[in-house]
This record gives structure tokens, C-alpha cells and sequence, in this order.
């Protein structure tokens, strides 16, 4: 039981991860947002896939 709640949050947390850097190419792609804003989406995402490799010793 233990093992799938965590094998259910490992792949929650890659869809996040997925999510967050599709987002970011719908950002990017728009134009309407500045540099600033494009890099501190970047950087979120960066650290997400971080936390992730952190916690499953592998990535997403």
C-alpha cells in the first residue's frame, strides 16, 4: 500500500514537472511575457526537476 501511494505521487509529481515546462512553451511561444517573467517560470521548473531527482533518485 505504502509502495503505490508513492508510485502514485511519483507520477504526479512528473505530470507536474510536464506541465510546467509544456507551460512554458505556451509562454514563450506567446510573446506576451516578459523575459523576467519567462525566466522565473524556467527557473521553477529547473527546480521542481531538481526536488524530483532529490526525491526518486531519478528523472521525471
Amino acid at each position: 500500500m505504502k509502495q503505490e501511494a508513492a508510485e502514485v505521487q511519483r507520477q504526479q509529481d512528473a505530470r507536474t514537472i510536464e506541465f510546467c515546462e509544456e507551460r512554458y512553451k505556451e509562454m514563450n511561444a506567446d510573446r506576451q511575457y516578459t523575459p523576467d517573467m519567462l525566466r522565473f517560470h524556467s527557473m521553477t521548473c529547473q527546480k521542481m526537476r531538481e526536488d524530483y531527482r532529490a526525491n526518486w533518485g531519478r528523472d521525471p
